[in-house]
């Protein structure tokens, strides 16, 4: 008889540990350059690389972890907008996400340039003072700007000369890890479990979703990203604990390949008012087997693949049912 445990999960292989390795090794690169913002070595630092490998998150848990005093700005910007957002923060460090058009506006790009450099004490003492002016024909604002600038793109950061007049300012640094070393952090991710909302995945449902995105995206020729094993584990979580009409397997697939193409599982065309039905009536027929409540707990899972939580739902809805079609009748008595 085996005493293995199903729930279980292997730890990571060692050629994925290598790879993990390798990968913590070049987010201490990140993580230093941060650190120089914070510690004001360096007025600024741009990291860019395409999406879902980590640069936000390595920025802003780096940050935390620091216990800097950070602004994040995201989406869009303009010139006066920024320089407003340094004028009432001059000493803190702030992030810009995701603002790669701020670099196209050339008001922008010499509030940046400004912000990035200034002439030091003549005498080495305190912190390098950068002043960053606002002017109009009507008035000049004026502010000493002592924090730092972090740009997470997923561009680089551009030829004009402006661009360059930046770069030979602040370290300018490419995140484009291996597609090994991806997969490796995707199942290092899996192992610690996953939470949502307050709704719980377990670390072996974890791993079982993500070897089925490792093994869709190959299929696909389609890179791997950290994003992809978050957004499955949230199907995994809706069709588990809320209900859905296709399986997870399903939806997941569909979400990789971008469109509905073959099904592995069966439909419930009914969405999930159908399979919420077909729950309940399993329920049901649980309570009359007259098995033990973990009995009609394990046999619910089984049959239906979700959770402890979907059981208990389901158990409640029925009982409540019972209990008002009791009424009904001893009204009409």
């Amino acid at each position: 008889m085996s005493t293995t445990d199903p729930y279980e999960v292997p730890p990571l292989s060692g050629e994925d540990q290598r790879h993990l390795d390798d990968l913590e090794r070049t987010l201490q690169v990140v993580r230093d350059n941060i650190d120089r913002v914070v510690d004001r070595t360096a007025t600024g630092y741009y990291l860019h690389g395409r999406g879902g490998v980590g640069k936000s998150y390595t920025v802003l848990n780096r940050l935390d972890e620091r216990r800097a005093d950070y602004v994040l700005l995201n989406s869009r910007s303009t010139g006066r907008a920024l320089f407003n957002d340094l004028a009432a923060r001059p000493d803190a460090v702030f992030v810009m996400e995701d603002m790669e058009r701020l670099f196209q506006q050339d008001n922008a790009l010499g509030v940046i340039r400004s912000a990035l450099w200034g002439q030091a004490a003549s005498d080495g003492s305190g912190r390098r003072e950068r002043v960053v002016t606002w002017s109009n024909e009507r008035r000049r604002l004026e502010v000493i700007f002592t924090g730092g600038l972090i740009f997470v793109a997923n561009r680089p950061l551009g030829d004009r000369p402006e661009h360059v007049a930046i770069a030979s300012r602040i370290t300018v640094q490419q995140l484009q890890p291996s597609q090994h070393q991806v997969r490796a952090k995707m199942r290092e991710i899996a192992r610690g479990g996953h939470v949502h909302e307050g709704h719980r995945v377990a670390p072996a449902a974890c791993v079982e979703v993500c070897e089925f995105v490792i093994r869709e995206a190959q299929d696909l020729n389609r890179p791997l990203d950290l994003r992809q094993l978050v957004n499955a584990l949230n199907a995994y979580i809706q069709a588990g604990e809320f209900g859905t009409g296709c399986s997870w397997r399903d939806l997941v697939a569909a979400q990789l390949r971008e469109r509905p193409t073959f099904f592995r599982d069966e439909v419930a065309v009914g969405g999930r008012e159908a399979v919420h039905e077909d729950e309940l009536k399993l329920v049901a027929e649980l309570v009359a087997a007259g098995v033990s409540r973990a009995e009609q707990e394990r046999a619910y899972r089984e049959r239906t693949g979700k959770s402890r939580a979907s059981f208990f739902r389901r158990l409640e809805q029925y009982e409540q049912a019972q209990a008002r079609r009791e009424t009904e009748t001893e009204t009409e008595t």
